[in-house]
């Protein structure tokens, strides 16, 4: 019988290559219409998650239920259709001094209560389609808090209106999870209504997807208070706004990039879709 420590790190490691195949399968435009052995008894382990985290048990409780969903994710048939809009937001990041690089695996997850890190590719983090809890929530969304589906700056506010009204929480992970680092994926995210500005921004930016907006998870920093993350999203005009994932308690948290990253508020370094990963240029 594995202990805490050990079935976390087991379950890490095979839940980060479970995604990294998703990435290569969604890359390669594979169709996968069901879930293999493997596959399967990963998601069943997703069940036991609650074991590992004495502070958010009820929480994770209550997600136990949703994670039966996981097993009918059914990697929808075909290539993904956001190609447009990938092109329409990678135009847009290369005009901000971007540039693409090669992907570079980040040091995103830990066992909590320990110091073991694990390293992911951080596309694997966008996957919407794949995830029906996701697509549940988007629905959720689009009926009860967007006022209008064909306006991207209201799809932005009805996310945030989402996250404000059901009661979801700015808390760093060493409070939530007892280590310096625990990015999570949606599926622990959105029951466990708690997560940093890595987690709200890979929420937002899969929500934005399911919701035609073309976005881009950035990495960086935020003024003199350290390491941040935020979105990029593109409005109707095309033009690139700064989504602040953690002021849904706020009037304000779309910011204009010409005024508000140019001038030092936010300095991007890194940012990633669901396909590439791009880099600030050197001595910009």
């Amino acid at each position: 019988m594995l202990n805490g420590v050990s079935w976390h790190k087991q379950f890490n490691e095979e839940l980060i290559k479970y995604n990294e195949q998703v990435l290569i399968n969604k890359t390669q435009g594979a169709e996968i219409l069901s879930l293999d052995n493997n596959q399967t008894t990963l998601l069943d382990k997703i069940n036991d998650f609650s074991v590992l985290l004495n502070d958010t048990e009820n929480a994770l409780n209550l997600a136990k239920n949703n994670y039966d969903s996981l097993k009918k994710r059914c990697l929808l048939q075909g290539t993904y259709d956001y190609v447009e809009g990938h092109n329409l937001i990678e135009k847009a990041i290369l005009n901000e001094n971007f540039e693409e690089k090669e992907y570079k695996k980040v040091s995103g997850r830990m066992v909590p209560n320990h110091t073991q890190y694990f390293d992911l590719d951080p596309r694997i983090m966008i996957n919407p389609k794949h995830d029906v809890i996701l697509r549940d929530t988007a629905k959720l969304i689009t009926e009860k808090y967007i006022r209008d589906i064909n306006n991207r700056t209201s799809i932005v506010r009805g996310v945030m209106d989402f996250l404000l009204t059901e009661g979801y929480q700015y808390v760093g992970d060493q409070k939530n999870f007892d280590c310096v680092e625990f990015w999570e994926f949606p599926y622990e995210y959105i029951p466990l209504k708690m997560g940093d500005c890595e987690d709200s921004s890979v929420f937002c930016s899969n929500i934005l997807w399911l919701l035609g907006v073309p976005n881009a998870v950035v990495t960086g920093t935020y003024s003199n208070a350290g390491g941040h993350a935020y979105v990029f999203f593109l409005d109707d005009s095309n033009v690139i706004k700064i989504l602040e994932t953690t002021a849904f308690d706020s009037e304000t948290f779309i910011f204009d990039l010409t005024t508000d990253m140019k001038t030092n508020w936010y300095k991007a370094r890194t940012c990633f879709t669901f396909m590439k990963t791009y880099q600030i240029k050197t001595g910009v």
